[in-house]
This record gives C-alpha cells, structure tokens and sequence, in this order.
C-alpha cells in the first residue's frame, strides 16, 4: 500500500500566513480515556498525528492541534502531496481551544515542534494572559526548546541563542523521580540547544553538561505559578536531518512522554515507546539425522485418455470421477476414494460491473474503491453432457447465452508427493453482458480436516495464519487475492490427506475456505476476474488436487509455492532471479552520511542498495539526474535498488498528470479513479502509450546500474477497470508485459503485495502482522519492506534460509549509533551473514528449499547448500551422483554448530 510514513521524503516546509483570517473549527480529539491534554505540534501534518496518537497510546485524551488548525502557523505544507497544485486553508483551532473555561479540564497543554517566530505569532498577548490564568488556576504547561523570548512571565528561563551540540559532546543529567528511571543516567544532547538563564525561584530538573560534568544550561527546568507549573525542555523531537539527533534517539519518544507526564502530574506509560525487538528464537540440539538432497520433481500431467460417460458421470483415465446432478451442479469424487470431496459445486454465477463505488474496509490503507458487482439473473439449463478429447464439458444454455463447464484430469508431481487432481474451467460462448466476474461455490467433505495453511499480505490475519477447521469453532481464512495479496495456492490439511488448489495460468481470484462451528461441510468459494470484457470468455483451469497420507511438516507448502513460481514464470517467459541480501539507508541523514553508507554496503559485501526515492513519479525515479549516483554504486559492485510508484502518480501536480491525463483509469462520468480517497490517481497499465513511455525511461537507467525496481501497489493494479474504454481487461497481462522487460534486462521487480512472478515485497510492520517467529517458512523468496528496526525483528538467518531477506538499513550500523535498543548488535551479526548468503545463491542460482529438522537444505542447477539454526551432532547427507560437500571429505558432517553454512558442488 501507499506508504504514509514515507511522505516527507520529498516534502519542502512551506510556511503558510494567514494572520488569523480563516475559519474556525475545533480540532479533533484522540482516544477515549485517561487525562486531557491539549497537544499544539507543528510541522507536516502527520507528524502533529504521530504525536497525539502516541499519547493517547500513552494512557490519556488528546485534543491536537496539527498544522491544519494553527491557523498557517504550522510552518509546513498542508498539501497530501508537495506538488499538488492547490495548497489547502488551514483552520483556526487556537481560539476555541485556548477558551479559559474549556481550559480547565486540561491537564497539560504542550507546545511543540512550532517555531519561535510563529509560536510567537500564536501566543498573542492576549492568549498568554489566558495561558497564565490558567496555570494560575492549576494547569500545566510543557514548552520545548523554541519557546519565545517574550514568555519570560511563564518560563522559568529565560531563553538565549541556540547552538550547535554536534559541535562538542554534551550530556544531560538523568531527572530524579518516578518515571525516569527508564532512561540512562547520562543522556545525550544532540544538535540544537539554546543557553538559558534559569529564573528566580525556578528549579532544574536536568542540567546540561561536558563530559567532564561541568554545567553548560538547563536541559529541562520547572516554574510554580499559583497551583500550576510551567516546564521547559531543551530540545525537541522533529524530523531529522542527520542521523545522531534527538528524534532518531532509542529513548526519544519515551522521554518526550515522560517529561509529559512529570510536567502534568499524571499517569502515563513511557516505558511502551521504547522499541524492544523480540529474542531470538530458541535453538535445539539435533542428534543423528539424515538429509536428502537431490533436484525436485515438479510438474503437472494432464490425463490424455478420453473420459467415458455413463449415467451422467465421467469417468477419467485415473479414476477421477465428475457427476452432474439433476439440478446442474457436480460433484468430485478423487481416485481411490468412495465418496465424493467436492459436493454441491454449484452452476458458475456471472457478475457484471456498472460504475466504481466508495467503501471502508479495516485493511484498506489506500485502496478504497471497487466496482459496483451485480450478479446478473441469468437462469442456466443443462443442455449437454459430452466428451471433448482429454475433457468432459457440460453445456448450459439461457435466453441469448451459451456457457461451458470444462473438466480435466490430471497428476501433481511434488517434490517426492503424488496428488490426483481435477481441473475446470468456465468458457463464455455468447452473453449479451459486460462480464467481469465469474463465482464458484462448492462444499468441501475431507476426513478429519485440521486446518488450513494461508500467508497473506494485507487481508486480515496479515501474515501466517493457520484456521482451525476441525468445525470445533467458527473459521474463515477470508478472501485473499492471488497475484495480489495471498499465497498463489489453496492448502487444506487433513489427519491423513491433504488438499490443494491453483490456477493453472496467472488471472486475478480469490478463494475462501469457511467451516461453521458444528457443520459437516467445508464452505469454499473462489472469484475470477476478466476485468470488464464482452464474450467470448474464458477463465483459466482451476486445478484441485488430492493426496492421501499426512502432511510433510513444512515441506508440502514450500514445495507447492516454490513449484507455481517456477511454473508460472516460465509460463509467461519470466527469467528467474533469486533475491539477493537487500540495504538500504534512512532518508534521514545528510549526502554525506548517505555516501558512508554506500561505502559502508559495498564493504560488507550488499550486492544491492535501496536508494531514497519514496513517494515520487516514474519520472523522478528513473530521472537521468540520478544516473552519476547509480553508476558510482555500480562501479563499487552494488547495483541500486529503488521505490517507485507502480501505476499511479502522487496528486494533480505531477508531469504525468499534467501532461496525459488520457493515461487514467476513469469511471463512467469521465472522473478520474484514486487510490485514497482521491489522493493518488491510477494509471490505466493497458494503456499502450503509457507503457511505451514507462519501458523508454526506465531502460537507460537500468542500463545505469539500477538492479532492483520495488512497485509500489502493483498488487492492486490487476483488477484497475478503466470504464472510459468500451472494454477493459484485467491488468495481469500488461503487469507481466511490465516485469518481462525488466527481467529482460537482468533487473529484479518486486511489487507490494504477494505475486509469484516477482519478488513479493510488501510492508511488513510487526504491530500489524501475525508473528513469523517460527514460521518462517511462510516468506519463502520474499522480501518484506519494513522501518529500519521491523527488519531486526525477524532474525535474519532464520529468514535467509528460506530465500527471504528483509531490506536492512545501514545507518545505526555505519555510524554505531542505536536508534533502538541493541540495533547495531543485530546488524553487526547479520551482515557477518551477507557474503555467506551471497555465495551460497552464486553456488546454487534460484535455490529449491527443503526444511529440516536442522534449518534448511537447499538446490539448484549449479550447486547447493545447507544451512544449520539448530547444532547437530550427526547429519549424512544423501547427495546427487558427483557432488559433495565443499572442504568436506565424505558426506558426513558432525558437531556442526549453528549458523553454519556449508556449500554443495559438482565435483570435478
């Protein structure tokens, strides 16, 4: 999804006077319990939001007062997007809020991250009168460093110049009291402070020093007037612009709310907004075992021989038997088995879409419209039941309709597993319809089914989730898309079966198993997507496949996603490029700082770094101007990897926007679709001058040295219906059309989603996802984006040996500097790993991953290797004929400790 988080990366403060003259309007509050404050942040208006969020997470009630109700004295931009071409009008919020009788019931009012100047220009003489009553009367008052001059009447210093504290190391002393024991005893001052003269009778809670302890200033100083308090903090948390500043501070979000709640006299939990990562998990010894590595086989093999029909069943050559039923139905009986598994498979329902509509959905970050879907009344009658070479097909007929329900039999081959399968397919002859969506439904009847097995990106669970379907309670694995957000594949496991199914060849669906509390049967649905097409249509065949004989632990799963990636890629000619180890650094440092951390990458061994470049057009980031970056990168062995918007554009302001806005999804009126709520305008991707102009700037900068293209929202863009065409077939074509070229040009595609045809690459954020811990097996070949502390959290040999390697930010590392706690232990340990993952994928090429009871086995067409979480104290390896165990003589390994990697190679 659109990234909210990154939106500052290419924003330009603009300081916008209004002198009062806009509308008033109270500002919003945030959460529900505990003290009133009052929260007056400038700057971009997220970061006011980031900051009224965390103290309400923190335990109290937050009436926040963002850049758009500082009446123009946020000192930012109130745009979405910086080149939007229309700046917003702020509010007024300060009058009615600085209302003394509305005062009252506020504990604390804190001013923040606001400038002098235009702090100055809010707190007219008028408001400070107001201000000073109120402390008068019992309330708090929390100012930062730029707190004006003339407030020598409410501070309790009275503030000098500002100076640089990079300039020579100083420290704060750790304030006594309940709350800040948290915190280190000496704590770091970074960047600006200003000299202040404490004020008669005003006390000093944390004085700021040199390293040799002599006083310099007050770091945080208090005022009693009447029954209230006045307290001034010497810094500020504020977008930084270096790395080693007070925001990038392990501690900095916790003392902010410390000094809050010390400042107000109230109860707030500081101690949550120190990010802790979670351990490492747990190691087991291993004993004696045996390993087998040899190449996989893989591959589906359709039936050849002719079903034979009788009584209105066919009968397939293995033993596969389809039933139609008197009502057009079918039901699927697997060879060997007595009663049918697939009952109910009722007559495939059309749908047809008129015109987008606007929706909510919890997990809907920015795309939030769909289609208006309408189930069209058609009333189908079987007309025949007939044999078609390999396949059986049933022909059902309605006024000016024709459709056939196609049926083939077939055999999965993976990886030492057999399943019997059953495929089908829906051919649309005539229909006087715009089609665009064709429903299955069907009930699923296994022997004591367990549970099912679904990885998914953005529907709800996020994450690994295994559901319960025993029928002991309520269970719905709920509607993933494949090629968007899920997993390419259905997973059933049985106590001695399991089930699987795919589509045999990439187009937009979505499944769902749901299994009642109490109820017999397996509800199972799926959807597939033509876009908005006339007849004839086709839908591709939807393989279901059966096995007798309990799961392989992990084993199934990794080998049925790593074999629909192999097949589909070379199903549509897609070159395979395993993913190497990914860095990255933070937007938040000076080019000099980022220039030590491409070194810093090129050093540890990254063969690819991400550059800046969040939120910006196609345009920007393939721009020529960046070409003397990448190709310095390129001469030091990195290729660089960037972001970029998959086919949408940032607002009205941009050169696409302005220049073509016949490249655009639109709705039947002619306006323009967005993802967003209107904020991001969608690129119509069939749209063959469109991608002329995309394919002739993205290859010269590829050809610079850019090795690794990340698209944002990608897994959105194949079910964008462009209703200003007469027809608009779905975007999966041109998608892979999009990946082909780059692949062609040995440059990786990731897209924010889950789609096996590239590197699945979305925004990982633990607080949101089911835990990998111990499943990690799940993100096989993927690389989840995260914030640079998210990829700490899933430790990265345990990762790296399933093929997945979350983008690392360098920048802690580099400079030795935690931006949370034990930061740069985790990194020094992990890119002692990145030479050892890189030559295990030069040995092996794309890998095909086992899981053992050690970690992982993997294999490819030019090596292997294996790779050790767990000690062992005995592991024979069964190798291909003519290859060992490189510096091993035999094929016995013994007291292996872990971590370790050991290669396999042809021998000589």
């Amino acid at each position: 999804m659109i990234k909210k988080w990154c939106l500052y990366l290419v924003l330009i403060p603009v300081v916008v006077l209004s002198m009062g003259a806009n509308k008033q309007k109270n500002p919003p509050k945030v959460g529900e319990k505990g003290p009133r404050i009052i929260l007056f942040n400038g700057g971009r208006p997220w970061q006011g939001e980031g900051k009224a969020k965390m103290f309400s997470s923190a335990g109290c009630k937050v009436t926040s007062l963002d850049s758009r109700y500082l009446d123009g004295f946020g000192g930012a931009t109130l745009k979405v997007n910086v080149g939007d071409t229309v700046e917003p009008d702020p509010f007024d919020g300060i009058t009615k809020t600085l209302d003394l009788k509305k005062l009252i019931s506020c504990k604390l009012i804190i001013f923040h991250n606001i400038s002098e100047k235009n702090l100055s220009a809010i707190l007219t003489p008028e408001r400070v009168a107001i201000l000073h009553e109120y402390v008068e009367k019992g309330g708090n008052i929390l100012f930062t460093i730029n707190a004006p001059r003339t407030l020598e009447t409410l501070l309790p210093v009275k503030p000098g110049d500002y100076e640089d504290a990079n300039d020579f190391p100083l420290q704060a002393t750790r304030p006594a009291g309940n709350g800040f024991e948290i915190f280190p005893e000496k704590l770091p001052v970074f960047k600006q402070f200003r000299v202040c003269e404490l004020l008669p009778g005003c006390e000093v809670l944390s004085m700021i020093c040199t390293e040799d302890g002599n006083p310099v200033t007050p770091y945080i100083a208090r005022r009693q007037i009447g029954k209230g308090t006045v307290t001034f903090l010497n810094t500020e948390s504020q977008y930084a612009h270096q790395l080693k500043e007070y925001s990038n501070w392990a501690y900095s979000n916790a003392f902010l709310v410390a000094v809050a709640a010390n400042s107000g006299n109230i109860k707030l939990d500081a101690e949550k907004f120190i990010t802790k990562m979670q351990d490492i998990p747990e190691r087991k010894q291993v004993g004696e075992v045996a390993v087998d590595v040899k190449t996989p086989e893989l591959g589906i093999t359709e039936v050849s021989s002719a079903p034979v029909i009788a009584d209105n069943v066919a009968t397939f050559g293995d033993g596969s038997k389809v039933q139609l039923l008197d009502n057009g139905s079918v039901s699927v009986t697997f060879p060997g088995e007595e009663k049918p598994f697939i009952k109910k498979f009722s007559v495939p329902e059309i749908s047809y879409s008129s015109d987008r509509t606007f929706f909510n959905a919890a997990t809907a970050e920015a795309n939030d419209e769909a289609a208006t879907i309408t189930a069209a009344d058609i009333k189908w009658a079987v007309k025949s039941f007939t044999v078609d070479g390999n396949k059986a097909v049933i022909t059902y007929t309605a006024p000016d309709s024709e459709m056939r329900w196609v049926f083939t039999a077939g055999k999965l081959q993976l990886d030492g597993r057999i399943f019997s399968g059953v495929a089908e397919h829906i051919e649309v002859v005539k229909c006087p319809l715009l089609l665009n969506t064709i429903h299955f439904k069907s009930e699923l009847t296994p022997v004591k089914p367990l549970f099912a097995r679904r990885n998914s990106c953005y529907s709800p669970p996020r994450g690994y989730a295994e559901f319960d379907m025993t029928g002991e309670k309520d269970a719905d694995t709920y509607s993933w898309a494949f090629f968007g957000s899920g997993q390419p594949f259905e997973l059933l496991v049985c106590e001695d079966s399991v089930y699987l199914a795919n589509i045999a060849s990439p187009q937009s669906i979505s499944p769902k198993m749901i299994r009642k509390k109490g109820s017999p049967v397996i509800e199972n649905s799926r959807s597939q997507n033509w876009g908005r097409i006339h007849a004839p249509a086709q839908t591709a065949d939807y393989w279901h496949w059966f096995s007798r004989g309990p799961e392989r632990g992990h084993n199934d799963y990794l080998a049925m996603y790593q074999f629909l990636r192999q097949y589909y890629r070379r199903q549509v000619g897609l070159k395979e490029l395993p993913v190497y180890p990914n860095a990255r650094y933070t937007h938040q440092i000076t080019k000099d700082e980022q220039e030590a951390v491409r070194d810093a990458a090129a050093k540890v061994g990254f063969r690819f770094l991400r550059l800046t470049g969040c939120e910006e057009p196609a345009d920007v980031s393939f721009s020529p101007r960046r070409f003397d970056l990448v190709s310095g990168l390129k001469a030091k062995g990195v290729s660089s990897s960037i972001w970029t918007a998959g086919s949408y554009v940032q607002g009205d302001g941009g050169w696409i926007y302005q220049n073509h806005p016949e490249w655009f999804v639109r709705d039947k009126k002619g306006k323009i679709f967005a993802y967003g709520n209107g904020r991001y305008p969608v690129i119509d991707i069939n749209n063959e001058d469109y991608l002329q102009w995309y394919f002739s700037i993205a290859k010269p900068a590829v050809e610079a040295g850019i090795g690794w293209v990340y698209r944002d929202m990608d897994g959105a863009a194949a079910n964008c219906i462009n209703y200003a065409k007469p027809e608009s077939p779905h975007g999966m074509a041109s998608q892979i059309r999009v990946y082909k070229f780059f692949h062609e040009l040995g440059c990786r595609v990731g897209i924010e989603g889950m789609n096996p045809l590239v590197i699945d690459e979305y925004w990982y954020r633990p607080a949101l996802y089911q835990p990998f811990a111990g499943n990690e097996f799940s993100l096989v070949g993927s690389v989840p984006s995260g914030n640079f502390w998210e990829a700490l959290e899933l430790d990265f040999f345990r990762t790296g040996m399933f093929g997945c390697f979350i983008t690392i930010e360098l920048s802690g590392y580099t400079f030795q500097f935690d931006r949370v706690k034990d930061e740069v232990v985790r990194v020094n340990r992990l890119v002692s790993l990145v030479p050892k993952f890189n030559e295990a994928l030069d040995n092996t090429g794309m890998p095909f991953i086992r899981e053992t009871e050690f970690g992982t086995t993997w294999i490819g067409e030019k090596g292997g290797a294996l790779f050790f979480w767990n000690p062992a104290k005995k592991v024979t390896v069964d190798l291909p004929q003519g290859w060992k165990i490189k510096g091993v003589d035999g094929n016995v390994l013994t007291d292996v400790q872990p971590d370790a990697i050991y290669l396999l190679e042809k021998a000589n």
